[in-house]
């Protein structure tokens, strides 16, 4: 389906640049207070102690500090080493490295900053663990502080380390940089060798890709020869040069990653700061230096913009330069979450961040739809592209849309939940920013009648797509810089053809408060919000600038509505998530697809992905669904959507309802009747235990076997027939599909 905006945006790439070294030096002057108040101790740590010393408790782990290159290690009670900040010569053979590599594996903090005056994005970057950076170290109650002084860029970064609930968080305190010469910080990484494997360890990299997807790190030898490091960018590209541009990031929805390794495993998630942070994925390459397998958070404390030199107003003649906005304010902070035994896998990360998630509040603790329920996108009308005067070719009415409830009511889906795209005035992709029903679909009198009809049916849910981010240009109102998301270099952020445009926060806030309050008073009635979930970004107007924190505020006042995308941010206050990330980036690192996402977030909120109607194999689809905790969805029109294909809405090729009538009613039974034990409950487990072959158990431990093979399978004692699922109650019998 085409995306109504791009989730992923030009991106300006940051090499690696020069080393920097480590110096140690504690007076007892910078005192603070660190995090949950815990104060900074007069004592300082041992200077320049090469062995690790015992910091302190909690549970049954403990934390250990090497005060001479600031590294740290997580111990249990019988003095085992479970994990490493640092590369080890006990992990790997350190002495053939020198340099760069061996200073950046031994650093918890790692820097790229450039020359406040450059404008051709030469970046350099320093270590932590290099002789020419100090580190002055503090005790605090339960934990470290580190005050690290980058020598070379004059740059001083303060890390506090505390262990705390039986997990890690490592923070760059709110007023934690400071910056005294001529250089100015770009971004920093920290921990960037936390847990790393080698690829002769059994274990694994987990990330955000798309729904969630793992690499193994004995695959190494299995990979392509132009596999590389793969860079999410956390709620979309964070350095915007172009809609729909075509090197690109790609995007995560959330802050999070995880290693496992043999019986332990940990998950990381971002816990402030998450408004600019990108996830590097970095599994042994025939191209990497080293032969380890890690992931990191990298933080933007600047963002860069593009800007132009000379034949200022041209374009693609331009000579143009890199230039770095304001720092990004505010603290930075990673929890690292322990697990151990049956939890060390992916589904221990996705339930213990889930857990945090509720904890914090965010994340809607209960899912409000108790019955299973199908989910309908009906698509009513797109802007004629022949058309002189912007026609709108019309392919489902208010009324129709009222017939097509029916007729699905009569069939035996009792439950649904109805969204209709294209019915606001010009259709599809008008730009339209108003409350306004299109005069084809019915008017304002067509679409009164179907609130009434609504109304009065019970189980059914009626919202009302709005693209309130994506404009076009003849459609701005207030001309086009005081409505679109501007640059750095006070250009309008547009593609290529200049067609498309971003709204700027403060537009969006005012027309969805408009918009809301309007159709609060329908009554069974509220709107679906296009691509909030999918990305933030910055607007760079002048004395009124929106940083990402700022958009991705506004964005979070849209609540109980449904949600385009499964961004963290929306998660709190989302009545449904549809287009919820499914596929990943199909990346050469990844071995295996995983329901990440969909795990953290099933049983709080329903959600919608791959639509029924548009499948090449909809037993596969089908299947997929209950694997990753989906509803039934559908994309469909009352006629033939071969009236499309003069719009700009092209991408429909089977949609009449009265075709998909008898297959949506079958699905929803199977739902119904076969799944309503696990509708709406959350994954405690999800488990490849076989070639095509999945088992997944629920917190009211059901389980579901699900058969992606072509040929029967015994699982546990039960046989699952050929691209079939069998649910096992709680009670324990067996329940076939058929």
């Amino acid at each position: 389906m085409k995306r109504l905006i791009s989730k992923r945006i030009i991106c300006v790439m940051l090499a690696f640049g020069i080393i920097v070294s480590a110096e140690v030096f504690s007076p007892a002057a910078e005192k603070a207070v660190g995090e949950n108040n815990s104060r900074i101790d007069d004592e300082f740590i041992s200077q320049n102690r090469s062995e690790y010393e015992y910091v302190c408790s909690d549970g049954d782990i403990a934390l250990w500090y090497r005060q001479d290159i600031g590294a740290y290690q997580i111990k249990n009670t019988d003095n085992i080493v479970l994990w490493n900040s640092v590369i080890t010569d006990e992990l790997y053979d350190l002495d053939e490295f020198g340099g760069k590599w061996l200073n950046y594996m031994q650093s918890v903090l790692a820097i790229r900053y450039t020359l406040n005056t450059d404008t051709s994005g030469n970046f350099m970057k320093s270590y932590s663990a290099a002789e020419t950076t100090s580190i002055k170290s503090y005790r605090l109650e339960k934990g470290i502080r580190q005050v690290i002084e980058f020598k070379d860029s004059e740059i001083t970064v303060t890390l506090d380390t505390i262990l705390s609930d039986g997990g890690l968080t490592v923070m760059v305190p709110k007023d934690g940089i400071v910056e005294k010469g001529d250089f100015c910080l770009v971004s920093f990484e920290i921990m960037p060798f936390f847990g790393a494997g080698t690829v002769n360890e059994d274990g694994y990299l987990v990330y955000p890709d798309g729904n969630g997807a793992l690499t193994y790190f004995d695959t190494y030898n299995k990979r392509n020869i132009n596999s590389t490091a793969l860079t999410l960018d956390v709620y979309g590209t964070i350095n915007t040069e172009e809609i729909d541009g075509d090197d690109n990031n790609y995007p995560a929805s959330m802050p999070l990653f995880g290693i496992k390794k043999g019986e332990r495993a940990f998950a990381a998630a971002v816990t402030s700061g998450d408004d600019a942070v990108s996830i590097s994925v970095n599994p042994a390459l025939d191209i990497s230096p080293v032969e380890l397998n890690y992931e990191y958070f990298s933080f933007s404390y600047r963002q860069t913009y593009k800007i132009y030199l000379s034949g200022i107003g041209s374009s693609e003649s331009a000579s143009s330069g890199t230039k770095l906005s304001d720092a990004i304010g505010g603290k930075r902070s990673v929890r690292y979450f322990f697990l151990s035994g049956n939890e060390a896998n992916y589904s221990g990360m996705a339930n213990v961040y889930r857990d945090f998630l509720l904890k914090n509040k965010l994340l809607n603790p209960v899912n409000d739809v108790e019955e299973p329920c199908v989910y309908l996108m009906l698509f009513m009308g797109a802007k004629n592209l022949n058309s002189l005067f912007g026609g709108v070719t019309n392919v489902t009415t208010f009324e129709e849309v009222q017939k097509i409830i029916s007729d699905y009511r009569e069939a035996g889906v009792k439950n649904l939940n109805v969204t209709l795209r294209g019915w606001n005035k010009g259709g599809y992709g008008s730009g339209s920013l108003k409350i306004n029903p299109d005069r084809k679909c019915g008017g304002k009198a067509g679409f009164t009648k179907l609130i009434k009809f609504v109304n009065s049916c019970n189980g059914v849910k009626l919202f009302l797509e709005l693209n309130f981010l994506e404009l076009s240009s003849e459609k701005l109102s207030f001309g086009l810089k005081q409505s679109a998301v501007l640059l750095g270099n006070s250009t309008t952020l547009t593609d290529k053809e200049k067609e498309k445009y971003l709204l700027s926060p403060l537009r969006f806030e005012t027309l969805y408060k408009k918009a809301n309050k309007k159709i609060s008073k329908f009554g069974n009635v509220e709107i679906a919000v296009c691509s909030v979930g999918e990305l933030i970004y910055t607007d760079y107007r002048r004395s009124k600038t929106q940083s990402r924190k700022q958009t991705m505020d506004v964005f979070k006042q849209v609540s109980d509505t449904g949600v385009q995308g499964a961004n963290l941010y929306m998660l709190s206050t989302a009545k449904y998530l549809y287009d919820v990330p499914f596929e990943n980036s199909t990346d050469r690192i990844t071995d295996e697809q995983i329901p990440l996402v969909s795990s953290v977030i099933g049983g709080s909120i329903p959600m919608t992905s791959g639509v029924g109607n548009m499948t090449a194999d909809y037993d596969l689809l089908k299947l997929r669904w209950i694997e990753y905790g989906l509803c039934p969805s559908f994309e469909l029109t009352y006629d033939s959507p071969v009236k499309l294909g003069e719009t700009n809405y092209t991408v429909l090729f089977s949609s009449r309802s009265s075709k998909w009538e008898k297959t949506v009613a079958d699905t929803y039974n199977i739902w119904v009747e076969k799944l309503s034990d696990i509708y709406g409950k959350r994954v405690i487990s999800h488990e490849k235990i076989g070639e095509g072959v999945v088992r997944i158990v629920y917190e009211n431990d059901a389980k579901v076997y699900l058969n992606y093979k072509m040929e029967d399978t015994e699982i546990d004692g039960i046989t699952v027939k050929a691209k079939d699922f069998t649910v096992v109650k709680t009670e324990g019998t067996a329940d076939d599909k058929k």
